[in-house]
């Protein structure tokens, strides 16, 4: 599943190939240093990513450390940057592209 960045504002979800014309935003989260090495999630959850977006369209990453997924999301620094940047025409990606993991 593809979600977009719709010119608007809106976000669109879609099951379509990538567009090698778009760019893409990663978010990432680990909720705590002492479960879990954020170095290492960071690296995993970003490669995964790639998979999905290809390697070199990604143009900006957005990562939180410390941060449970029952956090909303205008709680949580990095998350809440993305929510800002979503809003801005000049943001430099079309399309967001994360991991989601119960673990």
């Amino acid at each position: 599943m593809l979600v977009t960045v719709a010119e608007a504002g809106g976000i669109d979800v879609a099951d379509v190939a990538v567009d090698t014309d778009q760019t893409f935003a990663f978010y990432g989260r680990v909720s705590t240093e002492d479960n879990q090495n954020p170095e290492t999630s960071y690296g995993w959850q970003f490669g995964n990513a790639q998979k999905f977006a290809a390697p070199g369209l990604i143009t900006q990453t957005y990562f939180d450390v410390g941060q449970s997924r029952s956090v909303p999301w205008d709680r949580r620094p990095e998350a809440s940057r993305l929510l800002t940047d979503l809003k801005r025409p000049d943001r430099g990606w079309s399309a967001i592209v994360g991991i989601c993991s119960d673990s």
